[in-house]
């Protein structure tokens, strides 16, 4: 499987090289988590990490069968994910990805989507 750009949602994953000065986040691959529905995008089979050089940059390092899921935080994190009508999981190629999520302009200021 090549490594193309792969969308779902708010969370835009853009295949890269591998980036330096790189820390990795604990827990989880969350990649975005609407806090007004609970729902999240995970990445499976993959890592978190951040840019020791610039603040909020985030990386994706996806290991072998890595993908990406949506669905209600607590479900995805039991592993017990039921179909998502929103977004279908979505196969992600073995590699690095710079890790965009959206973000949209409401009245002066401007805020990460609300899932």
């Amino acid at each position: 499987m090549k490594n193309k750009i792969l969308r779902q949602g708010d969370v835009l994953l853009v295949p890269r090289a591998t980036p330096k000065q790189i820390k990795k986040e604990e827990g989880p691959a969350i990649l975005a988590y609407g806090e007004t529905t609970g729902h999240a995008h995970v990445a499976v089979n993959s890592t978190i990490f951040v840019d020791l050089n610039e603040e909020g940059k985030r990386y994706l390092k996806a290991e072998r069968y890595a993908f990406l899921r949506h669905g209600d935080l607590n479900a995805l994190l039991r592993d017990d994910i039921p179909y998502s009508p929103d977004h279908d999981p979505i196969p992600i190629a073995e590699g690095w990805y710079d890790v965009v999520t959206q973000w949209e302009y409401q009245r002066k200021e401007l805020v990460r989507v609300a899932d």
